[in-house]
Protein backbone atom coordinates (compact mmCIF):
# COMPACT_ATOMS: atom_id res chain seq x y z
CA UNK A 1 0.00 0.00 0.00
CA UNK A 2 2.78 2.41 0.78
CA UNK A 3 4.30 1.68 -2.55
CA UNK A 4 1.17 2.90 -4.31
CA UNK A 5 1.11 6.22 -2.44
CA UNK A 6 4.72 6.81 -3.37
CA UNK A 7 3.92 6.13 -7.03
CA UNK A 8 0.93 8.45 -6.89
CA UNK A 9 3.10 11.15 -5.30
CA UNK A 10 5.69 10.74 -8.00
CA UNK A 11 3.06 10.99 -10.68
CA UNK A 12 1.71 14.19 -9.14
CA UNK A 13 5.24 15.59 -8.92
CA UNK A 14 5.90 14.63 -12.53
CA UNK A 15 2.66 16.27 -13.58
CA UNK A 16 3.58 19.43 -11.69
CA UNK A 17 7.02 19.51 -13.30
CA UNK A 18 5.53 18.87 -16.72
CA UNK A 19 3.06 21.75 -16.27
CA UNK A 20 5.83 24.05 -15.08
CA UNK A 21 8.04 23.16 -18.03
CA UNK A 22 5.17 23.66 -20.50
CA UNK A 23 4.35 27.07 -19.04
CA UNK A 24 8.01 28.07 -19.17
CA UNK A 25 8.30 26.89 -22.79
CA UNK A 26 5.12 28.76 -23.74
CA UNK A 27 6.38 31.93 -22.06
CA UNK A 28 9.70 31.62 -23.88
CA UNK A 29 7.91 31.11 -27.20
CA UNK A 30 5.74 34.18 -26.61
CA UNK A 31 8.77 36.29 -25.77
CA UNK A 32 10.61 35.04 -28.85
CA UNK A 33 7.64 35.75 -31.13
CA UNK A 34 7.12 39.19 -29.63
CA UNK A 35 10.77 40.17 -30.03
CA UNK A 36 10.92 38.67 -33.51
CA UNK A 37 7.67 40.39 -34.53
CA UNK A 38 8.86 43.74 -33.18
CA UNK A 39 12.14 43.51 -35.03
CA UNK A 40 10.31 42.66 -38.25
CA UNK A 41 7.92 45.56 -37.82
CA UNK A 42 10.62 48.11 -37.16
CA UNK A 43 12.39 47.33 -40.42
CA UNK A 44 9.07 47.55 -42.28
CA UNK A 45 8.32 50.90 -40.66
CA UNK A 46 11.66 52.26 -41.75
CA UNK A 47 11.07 51.07 -45.31
CA UNK A 48 7.54 52.53 -45.44
CA UNK A 49 8.51 55.93 -43.97
CA UNK A 50 8.75 57.42 -47.49
CA UNK A 51 6.16 55.56 -49.60
CA UNK A 52 5.72 56.03 -53.32
CA UNK A 53 2.47 57.36 -54.75
CA UNK A 54 1.76 53.86 -56.05
CA UNK A 55 2.10 52.38 -52.55
CA UNK A 56 -0.21 55.03 -51.11
CA UNK A 57 -2.81 54.47 -53.84
CA UNK A 58 -2.61 50.69 -53.29
CA UNK A 59 -3.51 51.19 -49.62
CA UNK A 60 -6.34 53.57 -50.55
CA UNK A 61 -7.65 51.12 -53.15
CA UNK A 62 -7.66 48.38 -50.51
CA UNK A 63 -9.74 50.61 -48.23
CA UNK A 64 -12.25 52.03 -50.73
CA UNK A 65 -13.54 51.15 -54.20
CA UNK A 66 -11.84 53.31 -56.85
CA UNK A 67 -13.25 51.40 -59.82
CA UNK A 68 -16.11 53.88 -60.36
CA UNK A 69 -13.73 56.82 -60.61
CA UNK A 70 -11.77 58.05 -63.61
CA UNK A 71 -8.02 58.30 -63.41
CA UNK A 72 -6.71 61.71 -64.41
CA UNK A 73 -3.56 62.51 -66.35
CA UNK A 74 -1.08 65.41 -66.23
CA UNK A 75 -3.36 67.56 -68.41
CA UNK A 76 -6.31 67.04 -66.08
CA UNK A 77 -4.13 67.83 -63.07
CA UNK A 78 -3.00 71.10 -64.68
CA UNK A 79 -6.56 72.02 -65.74
CA UNK A 80 -8.24 71.29 -62.39
CA UNK A 81 -5.52 72.31 -59.94
CA UNK A 82 -2.99 74.41 -61.84
CA UNK A 83 -0.28 71.98 -60.74
CA UNK A 84 2.44 71.07 -63.22
CA UNK A 85 3.25 67.34 -63.15
CA UNK A 86 6.90 68.16 -63.94
CA UNK A 87 7.20 69.62 -60.42
CA UNK A 88 6.08 66.36 -58.86
CA UNK A 89 7.82 63.10 -58.17
CA UNK A 90 4.47 61.44 -58.80
CA UNK A 91 0.72 61.89 -58.53
CA UNK A 92 -2.56 60.03 -58.72
CA UNK A 93 -5.80 61.82 -59.53
CA UNK A 94 -9.22 60.21 -59.41
CA UNK A 95 -12.36 62.12 -60.36
CA UNK A 96 -16.04 61.29 -60.55
CA UNK A 97 -17.19 60.02 -63.95
CA UNK A 98 -20.03 62.59 -64.07
CA UNK A 99 -20.48 66.26 -63.19
CA UNK A 100 -23.18 65.48 -60.65
CA UNK A 101 -20.74 63.90 -58.21
CA UNK A 102 -18.13 65.84 -56.27
CA UNK A 103 -15.94 62.81 -55.53
CA UNK A 104 -12.27 63.50 -56.09
CA UNK A 105 -9.03 62.07 -54.74
CA UNK A 106 -5.60 63.55 -55.34
CA UNK A 107 -2.32 62.19 -54.00
CA UNK A 108 0.86 64.07 -54.88
CA UNK A 109 4.48 63.54 -53.97
CA UNK A 110 6.60 66.64 -54.40
CA UNK A 111 10.15 66.78 -55.69
CA UNK A 112 10.70 69.77 -53.38
CA UNK A 113 9.02 69.44 -49.96
CA UNK A 114 9.32 73.23 -49.55
CA UNK A 115 6.66 73.61 -52.27
CA UNK A 116 4.04 71.91 -50.08
CA UNK A 117 2.48 75.21 -49.01
CA UNK A 118 1.93 76.40 -52.60
CA UNK A 119 0.49 73.05 -53.69
CA UNK A 120 -1.78 72.93 -50.64
CA UNK A 121 -3.11 76.41 -51.54
CA UNK A 122 -3.96 75.15 -55.04
CA UNK A 123 -5.80 72.19 -53.51
CA UNK A 124 -7.70 74.49 -51.16
CA UNK A 125 -8.67 76.69 -54.12
CA UNK A 126 -10.03 73.61 -55.92
CA UNK A 127 -12.11 72.72 -52.85
CA UNK A 128 -13.49 76.27 -52.69
CA UNK A 129 -14.36 76.18 -56.41
CA UNK A 130 -16.13 72.83 -56.01
CA UNK A 131 -18.02 74.11 -52.97
CA UNK A 132 -19.25 77.16 -54.87
CA UNK A 133 -20.52 74.96 -57.72
CA UNK A 134 -22.31 72.42 -55.55
CA UNK A 135 -23.60 74.58 -52.67
CA UNK A 136 -27.05 75.27 -54.09
CA UNK A 137 -27.01 72.51 -56.69
CA UNK A 138 -26.65 69.21 -54.82
CA UNK A 139 -26.61 69.47 -51.01
CA UNK A 140 -25.49 65.85 -50.58
CA UNK A 141 -22.41 66.47 -52.73
CA UNK A 142 -21.78 69.81 -51.02
CA UNK A 143 -21.69 67.94 -47.70
CA UNK A 144 -18.84 65.77 -49.04
CA UNK A 145 -16.93 68.87 -50.09
CA UNK A 146 -17.41 70.56 -46.73
CA UNK A 147 -16.11 67.43 -44.99
CA UNK A 148 -13.12 66.88 -47.26
CA UNK A 149 -9.72 65.76 -46.00
CA UNK A 150 -6.54 67.66 -46.85
CA UNK A 151 -3.40 66.23 -45.28
CA UNK A 152 0.33 66.76 -45.69
CA UNK A 153 2.92 64.16 -44.68
CA UNK A 154 6.47 65.17 -45.56
CA UNK A 155 6.54 65.64 -49.31
CA UNK A 156 3.15 63.92 -49.84
CA UNK A 157 -0.25 65.57 -49.91
CA UNK A 158 -3.72 64.07 -49.97
CA UNK A 159 -7.02 65.64 -50.92
CA UNK A 160 -10.08 63.43 -50.51
CA UNK A 161 -13.57 64.59 -51.35
CA UNK A 162 -15.67 61.48 -50.87
CA UNK A 163 -18.21 59.85 -48.63
CA UNK A 164 -15.40 57.62 -47.31
CA UNK A 165 -12.88 60.46 -46.89
CA UNK A 166 -12.06 59.25 -43.38
CA UNK A 167 -11.18 55.75 -44.68
CA UNK A 168 -9.05 57.30 -47.42
CA UNK A 169 -7.24 59.45 -44.85
CA UNK A 170 -6.65 56.43 -42.62
CA UNK A 171 -5.18 54.48 -45.55
CA UNK A 172 -2.97 57.47 -46.41
CA UNK A 173 -1.75 57.69 -42.82
CA UNK A 174 -1.16 53.93 -42.70
CA UNK A 175 1.17 54.24 -45.69
CA UNK A 176 3.65 56.11 -43.49
CA UNK A 177 3.78 53.54 -40.69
Amino acid sequence: MRKRRFEKGLTALQMHLRRTLLLAAAAAAIVALTLGGTAGCSSQKEAAADPTVEEIVARIAAAVDLSRMQEGDAGTLKKLYGIDAADLEGFALYTAPTNISADEILVVKLKDPDAAGAVQEKMEKRVADRAARFKDYLPQEYYKIEHHVLETRGSCLLLAIAEDADKIAAAFDESFR
